[in-house]
């Protein structure tokens, strides 16, 4: 089966000047998976590995992963 994720973040008071002092952001994903759990265990591993590699989450004030099926 396949499972769409749809997640937002927001920031405030940023300081990087390419960004404006207030931001937020979405986007979604897909995960092929046999299951709702499985999917979800996808999903946190993509976030997770975002937050890693990239700067996207750098300045997000909540690192919070919610989940609602």
């Amino acid at each position: 089966m396949v499972y769409l994720g749809h997640f937002s973040f927001e920031s405030h008071d940023s300081t990087l000047p390419e960004r404006p002092p207030n931001w937020r952001g979405y986007f979604s994903c897909m995960a092929e998976a046999e299951s709702v759990d499985r999917a979800l265990n996808k999903f946190d591993a993509l976030l997770r590995r975002l937050a890693r590699t990239s700067t996207v989450f750098s300045e997000v004030e909540e690192r919070c992963i919610w989940t609602r099926v």
